[in-house]
């Protein structure tokens, strides 16, 4: 346990006093035990079509999931509205009893940008008949904005009410078909083929369900010091940790603000903050968001879901063993979780390593030798090479993955596993930063191989590929695959505009061996993404897509689609998708239809699949970009969002929660 020099960053002032809160033993011996809870009683999930219920007399499609006959969370399924960016579901009392369902949905109306504000409160009321699962009946909606006259419409109600057994088997996922980490079914950004025939137009995507665990928002609408009254209308982040699945279940990591707040000569008090509070919004869930965001500990929270009702299977909280971080510009990683032999591993953002049972959330075990006093993460996640947990934490460290006993540690970095004929090894991705013999400053990527039984660096090789706090290269096979760009003049930075190419190296027993250079797409802005497939290297610009041959660099094709900043792109069962901006809160998607060969010739081109139609604002080129009807978040700068698509099934973590959609053909 390091309790030494304390870490303070420019952007959270809040962190000055952690001399003070160390004194209270926060990470001593005395630490609040974890809490596992598990909702009981039945689930189900209705949609209704409210007819002329929404904006400007268009229907809108309401989806509600019911946990012993209550509503417990709430999904406007629609484009955003002209007059607000959202609408929070505040209270909820919607039951289905018998053969009625009937209740309100009540909230606020908020904007999150110009201006950040609570504009309005909206009451949606229910009054349906259920009749062999179907849904019919009428509703009444109160749209009250502030300094305007009240709108009061209604209009017929009509659905479908559908239980666990009847979502089992129209949406059951197929065994050991799993994206049980960031990097998907493997260390490319590739999902397990399970031979899911896909739509060609993702405007046909059906939604299937929000998760009922709410979820906080992450970075991408994240309020800061800057303006940290958004808590108000937004509410806080607490990270931008990828879901993962596995098993037929997907789980998620975040932190929630908790402890005490600052206390010192010039802290507001609790009240002080209500108070200040008030003047940006009536709401008391607002008022207590930004109350929590000057808290100074987060507590820890993993939540298992149900990958085909959404219904929370178990949700543990381990409690202050965080920092609370609020910031809308987090540029360093999100630590994600990592599913292996029926426990979920996850590193928090101060390098403790949690060990849960994937069945039933029970804590196995926790280490926090490494843990640090300040917010940080130092790679994307754990990984599992040759019966090995090795975590980066400030240090590499390979820990017992049964009893989270540290067994050697390693030089620090980014990690994948390289698989070789029934081998292992952990491949480490360290930031190398030196002065040229111009005396400039240079950043590169060291590559370290390490045996993962005795933590034994096997080799190291210096590499002009960029990676310093970011998610590539990939490993697929003997192959390494990442980008170089031209150095920029600020220290640890890099210029994409010029200069760019993508880099392929076979991976060997003693080294690395340069394959390829390739120009990569042109322009780009601040980083390419990657995603590897069916012998094939995809590689996005901001504006075009190239397909390469994995094994020569050959390019295959070209596609007008890419995206704006961290973009993020991925690929299964021979579609590729790309999520192009991966920073201020917007999230729209790309479908490409990747290549396929027959022996040696392409028996399935390059191509962009364009959708029909789409809502919402479009900000990139290119003819089939669509946007989710969900409110939309990103993870900000290095590190994208994942969104695992699994046997057709595409995962979105949105602002307030985990959204599923079926890619799926319509089956007969």
């Amino acid at each position: 346990m390091n309790r030494g020099g304390v870490a303070f960053r420019a952007c959270a002032p809040i962190f000055a006093i952690w001399s003070v809160l160390l004194e209270g033993n926060v990470w001593g011996e005395a630490l609040p035990p974890p809490e596992t809870i598990a909702p009981s009683g039945s689930y189900r999930v209705a949609w209704l079509k409210l007819e002329n219920g929404w904006e400007k007399g268009a229907d809108v499609m309401l989806f509600l999931g019911i946990r012993s006959g209550k509503a417990t969370t709430v999904w406007f399924c629609a484009p955003a509205r002209s007059d607000c960016h959202r609408m929070w579901a505040d209270q909820i009392t919607v039951a289905c009893t018998g053969d009625t369902l009937s209740g309100e949905v009540k909230g606020r109306m908020v904007k999150v940008w110009a201006p950040t504000a609570h504009v309005g409160q909206y009451v949606y009321t229910l009054d349906a008949k259920v009749s062999e699962g179907k849904l019919f009946g009428a509703f009444t909606v109160r749209i009250s904005l502030f300094g305007s006259k009240e709108q009061t419409f209604s209009g017929a109600l009509s659905g479908e009410l559908m239980n666990e057994d009847r979502l089992k088997k129209d949406h059951a996922f197929p065994s050991g078909k799993d994206w049980p980490c960031y990097y998907g079914d493997g260390f490319s950004f590739r999902g397990p083929d399970c031979g899911a025939k896909l739509i060609d137009d993702l405007a046909a995507a059906k939604p299937l369900w929000k998760a009922e665990e709410q979820l906080p928002c992450m970075w991408g609408k994240g309020p800061d010091r800057r303006y940290k009254r958004r808590a108000c209308v937004v509410g806080v982040t607490g990270g931008a940790s990828s879901p993962v699945v596995a098993g037929g279940l997907a789980y998620v990591f975040y932190f929630k603000p908790s402890g005490s707040l600052p206390t010192g000569q010039n802290s507001p008090t609790e009240a002080q903050l209500r108070q200040e509070a008030a003047n940006f919004t009536p709401s008391s869930i607002g008022q207590q968001a930004y109350v929590d965001w000057h808290r100074l500990l987060a507590d820890d929270v993993v939540v298992c879901i149900d990958a085909v009702s959404g219904k929370t299977v178990w949700k543990t909280i381990l409690k202050e063993r965080g920092i609370n971080h609020q910031t809308h510009k987090w540029r360093g990683f999100n630590p994600v979780p990592l599913v292996a032999d029926g426990v979920v591993y996850v590193v928090n953002y101060a390098n403790r390593v949690y060990a849960l049972d994937a069945k039933t959330g029970k804590l196995l075990w926790e280490n926090g030798q490494r843990a640090s006093n300040r917010f940080t993460a130092a790679a994307v996640g754990p990984v599992m090479a040759d019966g090995v947990l090795v975590a980066t934490v400030g240090e590499t460290v390979g820990l017992d993955p049964k009893t989270g006993q540290e067994l050697w540690k390693a030089p620090g970095g980014n990690l994948l596993v390289w698989r070789r004929a029934g081998k292992e090894r952990v491949i480490a991705l360290c930031e190398n930063r030196f002065k040229d013999a111009a005396g400039k400053n240079v950043a590169n990527i060291l590559v370290a191989c390490i045996e993962p039984k005795t933590g034994q660096v096997l080799w190291k090789a210096e590499t002009p590929l960029w990676s310093p706090r970011e998610v590539g290269p990939i490993i697929e096979g003997d192959f390494l695959v990442g980008c170089e760009a031209t150095k920029a003049e600020k220290p640890g930075e890099a210029d994409f505009s010029k200069d760019t190419q993508v880099l392929c190296y076979r991976l060997r027993e003693d080294g690395l061996e340069k394959l390829w250079a390739v120009p990569a797409p042109f322009p780009a802005v601040d980083k390419l993404a990657l995603a590897i497939a069916g012998g094939c290297v995809y590689v996005s610009g901001s504006q075009e897509t190239f397909c390469l041959k994995l094994d020569t660099g050959e390019q295959l094709g070209v596609a007008k689609a890419g995206g704006a900043r961290t973009q993020t792109m991925f690929a299964a069962d021979g579609r590729v998708l790309i999520q192009p901006e991966g920073r201020h809160g917007g999230q729209s998607f790309f479908m490409l239809d990747g290549v396929a060969f027959a022996g040696n010739r392409i028996s399935k081109s390059f191509r962009l699949l364009p959708a029909s139609a789409s809502s919402g604002e479009l900000k990139h080129p290119g003819a089939g970009q669509w946007v989710p009807p969900h409110v939309p978040d990103t993870a900000y700068a290095n590190h994208p969002l994942g969104y695992p698509l699994v046997d057709g099934r595409l995962f979105i973590r949105g602002h307030d929660g985990l959204y599923c959609y079926d890619l799926r053909m319509p089956g007969p």
